[in-house]
């Protein structure tokens, strides 16, 4: 009977994860905010924020590459935010910049629309100069995230 409580226990934690409740109603991670994107952005700009500088902030940890899976895949989102584009864009530029393995891992491992919008985002970079991309990625060029660096280098013209 005991092995029942742990195991809901755990269903329900593990569940939970990611998921935080500001208001004691409204979850904040970046799946209900994918989800309200427009609704977020205009009736409670703060909580916007805060949902993508959290996530942003637990994607540079790299302590576990899928929360950084998670904040890339912002990437396949097309929105006509320029404010988020702008934030989004310097967060990945940087990630790549400071944390490229964790990065390439990352990109590596996204699903195929996550992956293309990175890329979209990598090609015309508005933070950083190209060649600081080039200098970061050359180390993995050969190695188990050569597929992902060559996917850039192609695409850049």
């Amino acid at each position: 009977m005991k092995k029942n409580y742990l195991l809901f226990y755990l269903f329900v934690v593990i569940s939970m994860y990611g998921c935080v409740y500001v208001d004691g109603k409204t979850p904040s991670n970046l799946q209900y905010l994918e989800q309200n994107f427009d609704q977020i952005y205009m009736d409670d700009y703060k909580l916007f924020w805060k949902i993508l500088h959290d996530a942003a902030s637990r994607a540079r940890t790299c302590l576990d590459v899928s929360q950084t899976i998670e904040f890339i895949g912002l990437a396949k989102t097309m929105r006509g935010n320029a404010e988020f584009n702008e934030f989004l864009s310097e967060e990945i530029e940087m990630l790549a910049i400071d944390q490229t393995e964790c990065f390439l891992s990352a990109w590596h491992n996204a699903d195929e629309p996550t992956q293309a919008g990175v890329l979209r985002k990598l090609k015309s970079p508005l933070f950083i100069e190209p060649t600081a991309l080039f200098k970061a990625f050359r180390p993995f060029a050969h190695g188990k995230y050569g597929e992902m660096v060559r996917y850039y280098l192609e695409a850049v013209p």
